[in-house]
């Protein structure tokens, strides 16, 4: 068990240090990518990035939680000692909880059961961010239990 603790902490880590790296570009004004990662009913002219200063302070900030939650799913490079051991299993259970339950979803507009099929959100996350979702959340799990 020890060795798949260990590649899901390297995979956990490379897939949170991607995503805040995407993170980073939109907070800088990047758009590759943008169109599709938000519900088109929250997206209201969310795409004039450099006109929404609302927008770059929250992108700034889930690519910050993002990396944190890459640190603290990579055990292996020891960054408990400076968070704490009961600290990190916390934060790996609520990170597991977090994305279980995105990957459920709101029953309306993302998620498992959601009802919108028409849009470009409603198609990549079907595709893409529901699965994702569903291995962080279960890998988080994995890694409370074993790590």
């Amino acid at each position: 068990m020890n060795g798949l603790v260990h590649i899901l902490e390297f995979i956990n880590l490379f897939i949170f240090t991607g995503l805040s790296g995407l993170h980073v570009y939109w907070a800088l004004g990047g758009t590759w990518a943008l169109k599709g990662a938000i519900p088109e009913a929250f997206s209201e002219g969310f795409f004039e990035a450099e006109k929404k200063p609302g927008f770059v302070l929250a992108t700034w900030i889930v690519a910050i939680g993002l990396l944190g939650f890459g640190l603290i799913s990579a055990n292996s490079i020891r960054f408990e000692s400076l968070i704490g051991e009961q600290f990190r299993n916390y934060a790996l259970l609520g990170m597991s909880i977090i994305f279980l339950l995105r990957t459920v979803g709101d029953f309306k507009t993302f998620g498992l059961f959601g009802k919108r099929t028409d849009h470009i959100f409603s198609q990549r996350d079907r595709r893409i961010y529901v699965p994702l979702c569903l291995y962080l959340g279960l890998s988080s799990l994995v890694l409370y239990f074993y790590a």
